[in-house]
């Protein structure tokens, strides 16, 4: 774990000077075959405020993971505060501090308005991000190793979390569909005859306790 810093060196590291909004993230993933899970934190300048973002997929690779903070993060921002910053002031300065080489790679390609966007499979969401650019957030992308700073520590536990909980999930409906399956194959028989019962008509008189009681006019 690092240490407890004051945000002034995660900047100075970055070498950022000018900005508005920050965002340090991670994703959690392995393959498009698996759960996927991210989160970040956005910290507003003019607002003083900090913004957790967090969530996760059924399905997705690493890479689509790891930007998935800032994508989310700047949507969620952009409803809360962003359009009525943008009106006041724009362009916004965002940085994105990452720890994976191939987002701050992708990301500095979708920032460009010439540049063609990352070939990857999740491209349209790199088109988001574009698309932001165009509403008024200037995006910049930094890379910083993994854990430099408590932020994105952080950051990298609640992504895997969200991946875990998203698989646990997975796992339970996985369960209650095989005991379903297998209450659906019991049989039940007379042992005298061998013939098969129907449970449901062993005791047809008697009176069903569980039904709904009569309504009145």
């Amino acid at each position: 774990m690092p240490k407890v810093e004051l945000l002034q060196r995660v900047l100075d590291r970055a070498k950022i000077d000018r900005w508005d909004i920050l965002i340090i993230g991670d994703g959690s993933g392995t393959g498009w075959r698996d759960a996927c899970g991210f989160a970040g934190i956005l910290i507003d300048r003019a607002f003083h405020t900090r913004m957790l973002v967090h969530g996760g997929l059924s399905a997705g690779s690493v890479n689509l993971a790891e930007m998935m903070p800032y994508l989310t993060g700047l949507i969620n921002y952009h409803e809360q505060y962003g359009k009525r910053q943008l009106k006041m002031r724009s362009p916004l300065q965002v940085h994105i501090i990452t720890d994976s080489q191939v987002t701050c790679y992708h990301g500095v390609a979708a920032a460009s308005a010439t540049e063609e966007l990352p070939k990857v499979s999740h491209r349209p969401l790199w088109a988001g991000m574009r698309d932001l650019g165009r509403m008024g957030y200037r995006i910049h992308y930094h890379w910083a190793a993994r854990s430099t700073s408590m932020l994105n520590w952080a950051s990298d536990l609640i992504a895997y979390l969200a991946r875990k909980n998203i698989k646990n999930i997975e796992e339970e409906d996985q369960l209650a569909a095989r005991a379903r399956a297998a209450i659906e194959q019991v049989q039940f028989v007379d042992p005298a005859t061998g013939e098969g019962i129907d449970i449901h008509a062993l005791n047809p008189d008697v009176e069903d306790h569980n039904a709904c009681p009569p309504t009145s006019d």
